[in-house]
């Protein structure tokens, strides 16, 4: 990867110290990208990429009961499966998803929480040690008037690194 050396810097920096990393420039610099090349860099089973938007819900992410011929089963969402395994997971354009379910999914963020509650479930869902969550956002100011920042409470939960556009030497290095 070429370029944005203060984005490897804070995806060390995070790693280190065992922090989740809230990631917020333009688009189209590589910022998910750069977690995923981490992660396969470091041999991570799996990075997880799920995409916010308004119409995210949290049995998209966790899973949710469906009919079969003996009932109700549980079918068990990405997020859920990297909770309990240990894997990355990349909240892209976090900034998308609707405000009370960023706060909803402030304990699997929170490093003083071990457990997920997740509603329908009788039991919390036990957090592995491994997972570690990064956030990708672009600027509110970008091209959509429905960008918003996420809850403070929430974005309190990270380390947070705000990048520009690459300079005129990172795009020649580029191209």
């Amino acid at each position: 990867m070429v370029g944005q050396t203060a984005l490897k810097d804070a995806l060390v920096l995070s790693l280190v110290s065992r922090e989740h990393l809230y990631v917020e420039g333009p688009p189209g610099i590589g910022k998910t990208a750069a977690v995923r090349h981490a992660a396969e860099s470091l041999g991570v089973e799996q990075c997880v990429r799920l995409n916010m938007s308004s119409d995210t819900a949290m049995d998209m992410l966790v899973g949710m009961l469906v009919p079969s011929a003996k009932g109700f089963h549980r079918v068990e969402g990405k997020l859920l499966e990297a909770i309990r395994k240990g894997w990355w997971v990349i909240f892209d354009e976090i900034n998308l998803a609707p405000p009370l379910l960023i706060s909803d999914l402030a304990p699997v963020i929170d490093p003083s929480e071990t457990h997920f509650w997740v509603p329908g479930m009788l039991e919390p869902v036990v957090k592995h040690p491994d997972l570690r969550v990064f956030a990708t956002l672009n600027p509110s100011s970008t091209h959509m008037l429905d960008r918003a920042r996420i809850p403070s409470s929430v974005q309190s939960l990270f380390v947070e690194i705000e990048l520009g556009s690459p300079n005129q030497e990172e795009v020649s290095k580029m191209v």
